[in-house]
């Protein structure tokens, strides 16, 4: 199975691409028109696709990881800039004892237990202070990386036009790491990791400390 990765520098001079950095509901409806309208039920597995956005020196971009290549006539007119590149060879190489660059942004939240007070059992809260460490030390763990380092940085949750859609607590998590479990890891980077993967959360990027520059 080939991996994609796709590139997107919004063009800010477009209504709709400010709209979607600041709208995940629709950002999430932008992303999927890059791929074909007949997925079935779940269109975003069927698609592989996990995105996130990161920003940068040069401003904001978008990320798009897909098991199936984005079609860019598919992208709105004037949308912005796209570039995919196949991602397959850099998840091959993955192998134990290897130091690698992370970068992930997650949702960071947890579900009240049974034995919380009825009225809020079962509700999803934001995890605070050194929860959101522990909840990188422990994922990272089942995942197969062993952390050298993490920055934790908490991420402003978009708004949504969508009353229905949840809110979502987000953090970015970036350091290095030592690969401990090869094959956990590669499932990580092509699954996603925890909650709000429909909405710009849960796309684990890797890259060997070597090959950066």
């Amino acid at each position: 199975m080939t991996t994609w990765l796709t590139r997107i520098q919004p063009n800010l001079s477009n209504s709709r691409s400010r709209a979607d950095l600041h709208d995940f509901v629709g950002l999430h409806r932008t992303v999927m028109s890059l791929f074909p309208a007949k997925l079935g039920d779940t269109p975003r597995r069927q698609a592989g696709a996990l995105f996130r956005v990161d920003s940068g020196p040069a401003g904001d971009q978008l990320l798009v990881q897909s098991s199936l290549r984005p079609e860019p006539a598919r992208l709105p007119p004037d949308y912005g800039t796209l570039r995919t590149t196949e991602l397959t060879t850099l998840l091959d190489t993955l192998e134990n004892t290897m130091v690698v660059h992370y970068r992930l942004v997650a949702n960071t939240s947890k579900r009240l237990a049974k034995d919380t007070d009825r009225h809020r059992r079962g509700q999803l809260v934001s995890l605070k202070g050194e929860e959101i460490l522990d909840w990188w030390h422990r994922r990272s763990a089942e995942h197969g990386l062993a952390l050298a380092s993490v920055e934790a940085t908490a991420v402003t949750a978009p708004r949504s036009r969508d009353r229905a859609a949840i809110r979502h607590a987000r953090t970015r998590f970036q350091g290095v790491a030592t690969v401990v479990d090869a094959e956990r890891l590669r499932d990580a980077v092509l699954s996603g990791i925890g909650r709000a993967r429909a909405y710009g959360c849960g796309l684990l990027s890797v890259v060997p400390a070597r090959a950066r520059a």
